[in-house]
């Protein structure tokens, strides 16, 4: 069952029980394929089905939400949006509060030491999927720390140029303040060099720490240390990372991205106002 007729299906019964022909009509299937569809939610607990007059001619069965369950998808990418657009740091949203909801076999989770997360072995395999990217990268970052893993800065910046030499367009969403002025500075003066693709960074304060490829894949990052105090100092600094490729959440993190990217300012705008600041 795709994702998106996944999704259709649960939300329609949620609104109220639903006879499997209706769902047949729904979804465009026959009333096997709808049946044997509901038969896989209620497998995963998702829904439950009740058969009335079973064993007669007018047997009808109806698919129906428990009243144990209280949030529909919708309902929990609704509350996940409030949580998201009203953060601003990255302690205010964990990234697990997403992955937990994406199916296994589309899903990765990886914890990274601070050793390994900086080193060239994961570093080279972080820029080896951005260079894949064919038509836009999106990136939600705090401050463009990333940008400088393992104190490779002036490598990243030749990878990006490279990636807008094969036309694909990067898009940033990132504080801009005295700690990553000049880094932006160096980003958008690659758009002075008319390459094919553009970068294009906007200022938001906001809680993610993820990078969506070509609505293929994404990263998401959250350090350990958001669990809790953590005595071990190794583990503390110790790094999550998620790797999702289920297609359904991709899309909203890219819509997602794209609400926050309508209601920040250019970064270039940002900029001109902190050195009038800088004057005074």
């Amino acid at each position: 069952m795709e994702n998106e007729i996944r999704q259709k299906i649960l939300e329609f019964i949620h609104t109220r029980p639903r006879a499997v022909a209706e769902v047949a009509s729904l979804i465009s299937k026959n009333w096997r394929t709808a049946d044997r569809y509901l038969e896989q939610l209620v497998s995963e607990d998702l829904i439950k089905l009740h058969v009335f007059r079973k064993g007669g001619r007018g047997a009808l069965k109806i698919a129906y939400w428990p009243t144990s369950i209280t949030e529909t998808p919708s309902a929990t990418k609704n509350f996940l949006f409030q949580r998201i657009v009203n953060g601003l740091k990255k302690e205010d949203f964990s990234a697990l509060d997403i992955i937990q909801h994406i199916s296994n076999n589309k899903r990765k989770v990886e914890l990274f030491s601070k050793e390994y997360y900086g080193s060239v072995k994961n570093i080279s395999t972080f820029w080896s999927s951005l260079n894949k990217a064919k038509k836009q990268i999106l990136f939600f970052s705090g401050n463009l720390s990333f940008i400088n893993m393992g104190n490779k800065f002036d490598e990243f910046v030749n990878l990006t140029q490279k990636i807008l030499e094969k036309g694909v367009n990067i898009n940033i969403l990132t504080r801009v303040d005295i700690t990553n002025t000049e880094t932006i500075k160096t980003l958008l003066n690659l758009n002075k060099k008319d390459l094919s693709g553009k970068i294009n960074i906007r200022y938001a304060y906001q809680p993610l720490r993820c990078t969506i490829i070509d609505d293929d894949i994404c990263f998401l990052k959250e350090n350990m240390n958001l669990y809790g105090d953590i005595e071990d100092e190794k583990t503390s600094t110790s790094t999550f990372i998620y790797t999702a490729t289920e297609q359904d959440w991709i899309n909203w993190l890219t819509k997602m991205f794209w609400h926050i990217w309508h209601g920040s300012i250019d970064a270039e705008k940002r900029l001109t106002v902190l050195e009038e600041m800088s004057k005074k």
